[in-house]
């Protein structure tokens, strides 16, 4: 793929959600602010929104800036530790390598070790520091790298969460640059947005060996028109993510497909009365676990959490009671659901408001 064709995506980037000219000041631009990291760390976990006046940042244009009501302590946007960055700035920068290292900073291990903040924010971090040194690094440029190097081919759900693969990645982009005679920050954005594209794009399927087709719009899902029965593809969150499919109706249910031994597919339908009570049982919990062991469902020893409910309480067979792990996956995507961020020892907590308008919503933005 040309990168002049890679570079028109640069117009197709989500400037609403992630006002570019913001981070462009204060990133790019190397603007000085006393909550910089704090407010780039909402920008990058879409908290943060324009307003008329007030708010807690203006720019050079005179657009005003405000915390969304997601920006708080109970919500997974790494909140306190942006915070934390944004109030040691200065000294946290003196353990910042000016140069590309071989080995992952001991900063960013640092930041790593807080709960739920993870690779990705982590080097954003970096990335806001010395953004030339260190680029944006997140699922959906590591997805455009993937699918661009595989020939079209390879389709990744997330980034790798390691060095070697973001330092793979980096030389991918420097190269880019280079070739390309471009500023950076230009790349990132197209790659982004070109990444997150390719996301909302039907399955590259192995079997035809045929590659999407990166002009079409036409998002993870797979359309039975005759009925046009919209199906979104998700993959569930513990150490062996299983692909599945799903659709929200109009009634409001969620209708589970999935692929057992033999390419059998079933379809499991969980009735919006049934979300109703799931979502009133999470919010008695601050942290709710997976609990979907189904051994310890059937000789009763497990402990109190998502497929423990589902077995107890929803009435569920042990089979049933492992789409916590589905429930869960959608939930988080739609962000209803925080998450610990965990592979194993998997915990959710209830995000502020309703949840059915927060999952409507991020279905029909998801099919649009």
């Amino acid at each position: 793929m040309a990168i002049s064709d890679i570079l028109k995506w640069e117009n197709e980037y989500d400037n609403s959600k992630y006002p570019y000219e913001l981070y462009k000041e204060l990133v790019v631009e190397g603007g000085e602010h006393q909550q910089k990291f704090e407010i780039m760390g909402a920008w990058k976990t879409g908290c943060l929104k324009e307003c008329s006046t007030g708010g807690t940042y203006c720019d050079k244009y005179g657009q005003h800036f405000i915390f969304s009501e997601r920006w708080k302590e109970s919500t997974p946007v790494g909140y306190k530790i942006w915070q934390y960055i944004s109030n040691n700035q200065e000294i946290l920068k003196e353990q910042v390598p000016a140069t590309f290292p071989n080995e992952e900073p001991i900063l960013l291990t640092h930041l790593k070790s807080f709960n739920g903040f993870g690779f990705i924010w982590g080097v954003f971090a970096l990335h806001c520091w010395y953004p030339e040194i260190y680029p944006l690094y997140d699922q959906h440029v590591y997805r455009a790298f993937k699918y661009i190097i595989s020939g079209n081919k390879e389709l990744s759900e997330k980034a790798d969460l390691s060095w070697d693969g973001y330092d793979t990645y980096r030389n991918f982009f420097v190269q880019m640059v280079k070739e390309a005679n471009i500023d950076y920050w230009r790349l990132d954005k197209a790659l982004w947005a070109y990444g997150k594209n390719l996301k909302t794009q039907k399955s590259f399927s192995q079997k035809s060996n045929k590659p999407i087709n990166p002009q079409v719009f036409d998002n993870t899902r797979t359309i039975n028109k005759k009925n046009q029965k919209i199906w979104l593809k998700s993959k569930t969150l513990g150490p062996k993510a299983k692909s599945f499919d799903w659709r929200l109706t109009n009634t409001n249910d969620i209708i589970i497909k999935r692929k057992f031994k033999g390419d059998q597919l079933e379809e499991t339908t969980i009735t919006k009365k049934e979300l109703d009570e799931i979502d009133q049982f999470v919010r008695k919990i601050d942290w709710m676990d997976l609990a979907n062991n189904v051994e310890k469902l059937r000789n009763g020893t497990e402990k109190e959490g998502f497929g423990w409910f589902l077995f107890n309480k929803l009435g569920k067979s042990t089979t049933e009671s492992q789409l916590s792990s589905h429930l869960g996956a959608i939930l988080v995507d739609s962000e209803v659901w925080g998450y610990n961020g965990k592979k194993v020892g998997l915990k959710f907590r209830k995000t502020p408001g309703d949840w059915l308008p927060q999952l409507r919503k991020f279905y029909e933005s998801e099919i649009s």
